[in-house]
């Protein structure tokens, strides 16, 4: 399975993503990283030899659309996927890969969506939730809206902070997405 990652950020879950692959604990064929600022992922897909697209939204917030649209369109891939990605992806794109579109949200949906980072965590605390975790879905034009595929849970501890809560979240993240990458593989081989 061919995916396209699209990332914001660090770029952690992407790496573990692209290791996995390298590792032969992933079947599928990462064809680019895509970004849309500057941001740390990049570094980690060139430490990786994965291509790595730059399509900066401030620098030119009016063509961002088209130029994404374009890229994914030349690269065809499978499947694309969101890890950390905070940019609302445009309709287009949307319609173009419905089914085939996908994002990890580190809460379990439908609780704190659109919500993002550290702030996730902070409401998982303030809200008394006693447990969180992880939610893979399908994209749609609305932020974390999109049908559930399926979820991984953690239990909050009375002493857990949004950092605690944090990592532990990320921890699971990773090993989830690739799991359910490997199913999606599975699925689209078959």
């Amino acid at each position: 399975m061919k995916i396209v990652i699209l990332a914001s950020g660090s770029g952690t879950t992407f790496e573990a993503i692209a290791r996995a692959e390298i590792t032969n604990h992933l079947h599928t064929q990462i064809l680019a990283l895509i970004v849309d600022r500057d941001c740390q992922a990049i570094e980690r897909a060139k430490n990786l030899d994965i291509p790595c697209l730059q399509i900066n939204y401030k620098s030119a917030p009016e063509a961002f659309n088209a130029r994404l649209l374009a890229q994914l369109t030349e690269l065809n891939p499978d499947c694309v996927l969101l890890c950390g990605f905070l940019r609302k992806v445009p309709i287009e794109v949307i319609e173009m890969f419905k089914g085939r579109i996908f994002n990890s949200h580190p809460a379990l949906l439908p609780r704190h969506g659109g919500l993002y980072g550290r702030k996730i965590h902070e409401a998982v605390i303030r809200e008394g939730d006693t447990e969180t975790g992880v939610t893979f879905h399908h994209v749609t034009e609305n932020y974390d809206e999109g049908p559930i595929v399926t979820q991984k849970r953690v239990t909050v501890e009375k002493t857990d902070t949004a950092a605690s809560i944090e990592e532990k979240v990320k921890h699971i993240e990773k090993e989830f997405l690739i799991e359910q990458l490997n199913k999606l593989s599975q699925k689209t081989t078959k």
